[in-house]
């Protein structure tokens, strides 16, 4: 049962990256898995009971791709370049899922708003932990989480250019430094 479970939800992951939320039915993930809709709804209650641990199971790669590595560094200039690193490659790699958290759902989905809004706290949080030796400013981070998303999401939208995360993530963590260094803001 659980590896019929992780099949659906890897299935599920991968379609929600190709495509949106709304594109994505209980009915295409099924014809997926070559399974019928009724087995699909015997593992889980809905699309959004799917999607939310889709995007679970993802927040927990997340963090523990950044974990891998920034456990080895030691100073402030690594720590922040490896997170803003980690981050872009996987903000490319499940582009359609880090814009989903960004939309806004229907009113009537009071619910949907609300893990949405828990997952997002989520990745805040860790960030905030993670880059405590960098900065204790919690703006700060929220800036430096909202621009990785920008420079992402841009990408994301514009086919042509290939993002290339370790370059990015030097230039940013240079930027900071200095703004530090100037106690500008960080």
């Amino acid at each position: 049962m659980k590896k019929t479970k992780q099949k659906i939800l890897k299935t599920a992951s991968k379609l929600f990256s190709e495509s949106s939320f709304s594109d994505v039915s209980m009915q295409k993930i099924a014809q997926k898995l070559g399974i019928t809709k009724p087995a699909l709804y015997h593992h889980f209650k809905s699309k959004k009971e799917i999607y939310f641990e889709v995007l679970n199971e993802s927040l927990e790669r997340l963090k523990k791709e950044i974990e891998k590595r920034i456990s080895l560094v030691m100073s402030k200039e690594e720590i922040l370049s490896k997170t803003i690193e980690g981050y872009l490659e996987f903000c490319l790699k499940e582009k359609n899922l880090i814009r989903l958290l960004h939309l806004k759902p229907p009113r009537k989905e009071a619910k949907m708003k609300g893990n949405l809004e828990k997952i997002k706290r989520q990745i805040n949080c860790f960030f905030q932990e993670k880059l405590k030796r960098v900065s204790k400013n919690p703006e700060f981070i929220n800036y430096l989480l909202g621009a990785l998303e920008g420079i992402a999401m841009k990408v994301k939208n514009s086919s042509k250019k290939k993002l290339n995360a370790k370059k990015i993530a030097s230039q940013i963590t240079k930027v900071c430094l200095w703004l530090n260094q100037n106690k500008k803001y960080v």
